[in-house]
């Protein structure tokens, strides 16, 4: 009985890898041209509008699709984040998988971005949602600051 019981907790514990897992993984930027660099930005976009729109489906294939031409991107790997946590949250219970897997999408790309202030909101807005409150406010802290400093 203790082993029937045990089981299923052995199999869900190594299903999903921390979020600074996800965010220390390399991703080699891609070299562009004019053409991809404007189908970058144009899928990005796309990305970026469907998460503002609430389609999160849309949101997540038009991330990936822009991670695809160039996987070091930042700003589609924080939508991608983002629109995972949302995915995850709409479930009950929610997908701890697809939370923890945008945890990582967002710090990865506030880390490979850190002035980028698209995609420290996004990582800010991450943070509210997912219930880190402090940690939230410490990000839009340090953002309010940025851009009242004379130097930026």
């Amino acid at each position: 009985m203790f082993l029937t019981f045990l089981l299923p907790m052995a199999a869900c514990a190594g299903v999903s890898p921390s979020p600074e897992a996800i965010a220390a993984q390399e991703h080699t930027p891609a070299v562009l041209d004019a053409v991809g660099q404007q189908d970058l930005q144009h899928k990005t976009e796309a990305a970026l509008q469907a998460l503002t729109s609430g389609d999160l489906e849309l949101a997540v294939s038009q991330a990936e699709a822009a991670l695809a031409v160039d996987p070091a991107a930042p700003r589609p790997r924080a939508a991608l984040g983002l629109a995972l946590l949302r995915q995850a949250v709409r479930q009950v219970p929610p997908d701890l998988t697809l939370q923890s897997r945008g945890d990582g999408e967002t710090l990865a790309a506030s880390r490979a971005a850190p002035a980028d202030l698209v995609v420290g909101l996004m990582r800010t807005r991450f943070l509210a949602e997912s219930g880190h409150i402090s940690a939230a406010a410490a990000r839009s802290e340090e953002h309010t600051s940025e851009l009242q400093s004379p130097y930026v």
